[in-house]
């Protein structure tokens, strides 16, 4: 009996020891973020996570090993935090970064939505939404977490979608300010501009304004201006990539790897396409770069759009309105940007059909426990919004960029111009077909 318990007694002091570095090694790595995010302290610790409302919860990955690219928080400490505060059973995990969690927990973990908050498809992004407002819904003790490695990006676009969708937050803008404002310290963006308008089609689809369904053709991309990406400052070697969902359908890239023409600096480029699209968009402008026989090509810029919320027969996409911009990008003389010419084609209604013909509303009281604590929630969003009552002076210092609210062509104006008042009245079931000439995305 001495000998077993001499043996339990080593065996707790090496789980105890293991504890102890793991805890260590997660916190090192929350240490290596350059955002610093608000986090809820009090019996929640040292745990990065942070209450959006009562009953919605932002929080970073579980930690599961050196390697791990989850996120910095201890897996028992998110487990007895939980089980303490609100009981393991009302609370569920939703996971919406690009990695899944394959921590073992005893609170149920949900894969299903992953990469809803990174843009996977935007059906993936309102199911993840919905899925958590159902949840929010079923039980008045239920307790939301959204999760993505750092609890940031794509935690927030799937937040914000929710409290739009949800009707707590109608305003696109305001969602991701409120995200922004109880999640990061400073309010620094953390959202990219197609995440940003991500969210903005969601609170249309709320709206019952559902994307239309007409096949995209992309005729041409004009890229603005050239920018010198090669190490000599010859100016650049241009390529194209389309892509629909993860799947590459088109580039311009010669298939025996033959590079592109060079472009001086502050050329004007066109790109012939004629690639029918229908669904989740990304353009990718590269630069042909090669290291001995080895790719070495470098990303300019991306976006991701939906084509079913693409009307105009032209749209420019500002340097704003652009991910992964490469700085050097912001060296032209010429303000850099593209321009993509389409054409609408034949519609495909079933390809919308996942957002269903009368899309379920929620009550906005299922976001909280008690009506004081929705009454505290209203009056801080009314402090929030006085304090942005002055124009956002720039991407980078701002908590929303300038160019959140973007300039549409005149008949998309006229649809999004209606949407203040469709906050109050019944909606119609979908908007006017628009046709314009030129759009700023």
């Amino acid at each position: 009996a001495e000998s077993k318990s001499r043996f339990f007694k080593v065996g707790e002091a090496f789980k105890s020891l293991k504890s102890t570095a793991i805890r260590k090694a997660a916190q090192l790595k929350g240490t290596r973020r350059t955002i610093e995010t608000h986090k809820h302290g009090g019996a929640a610790g040292a745990l990065d996570l942070t209450y959006i409302t009562p009953k919605l919860i932002a929080m970073a990955g579980i930690y599961t090993g050196i390697l791990s690219t989850t996120g910095p928080n201890v897996a028992t400490d998110v487990e007895q935090y939980l089980h303490r505060q609100h009981g393991a059973g009302s609370c569920r995990i939703f996971v919406v970064g690009s990695t899944p969690c394959d921590a073992e927990l005893k609170i149920k973990v949900d894969n299903k939505h992953n990469g809803a908050g990174s843009l996977r498809s935007l059906k993936r992004l309102y199911r993840a939404a919905k899925a958590v407002l159902t949840w929010l819904d079923s039980d008045e003790d239920h307790i939301a977490i959204v999760m993505c490695a750092d609890g940031l990006g794509p935690t927030g676009t799937v937040i914000a979608a929710a409290l739009v969708l949800g009707g707590l937050v109608p305003d696109p803008g305001r969602a991701v300010r409120t995200f922004t404002a109880k999640r990061v310290v400073e309010g620094k963006p953390v959202l990219t501009p197609s995440q940003l308008r991500y969210v903005r089609y969601i609170s249309h689809i709320a709206l019952s304004r559902p994307p239309h369904a007409q096949e995209i053709t992309l005729k041409r991309l004009h890229l603005l201006a050239t920018p010198d990406m090669s190490s000599q400052s010859q100016g650049s070697r241009p390529f194209v990539s389309i892509r629909l969902g993860e799947r590459e359908v088109f580039t311009s890239r010669a298939p025996d790897g033959t590079p592109p023409q060079l472009y001086g600096s502050e050329d004007y480029v066109d790109f012939e396409l004629n690639v029918h699209v229908l669904g989740d968009l990304t353009v990718q402008v590269w630069h042909h770069s090669t290291i001995m026989t080895s790719d070495n090509s470098k990303l300019m810029c991306a976006i991701q759009q939906y084509t079913g919320y693409m009307v105009a027969d032209a749209i420019v996409i500002k340097r704003g309105e652009l991910d992964m911009v490469d700085p050097r990008c912001d060296e032209t003389t010429t303000p850099f940007g593209l321009r993509l010419d389409i054409e609408r084609g034949p519609e495909h209604p079933d390809k919308i059909a996942w957002i269903g013909s009368d899309p379920k509303t929620f009550p906005s009281s299922i976001f909280f426990r008690t009506v004081g604590e929705q009454t505290d929630f209203e009056h801080d969003l009314e402090l929030l919004s006085r304090a942005f009552t002055q124009p956002a002076t720039s991407f980078v210092d701002s908590s929303i960029p300038d160019d959140l609210d973007m300039t549409f062509s005149d008949d998309e104006e006229d649809i999004f111009a209606a949407d203040a008042q469709l906050r109050t009245d019944s909606p119609p079931a979908h908007a006017p077909a628009p046709t314009a000439p030129v759009a700023n995305l």
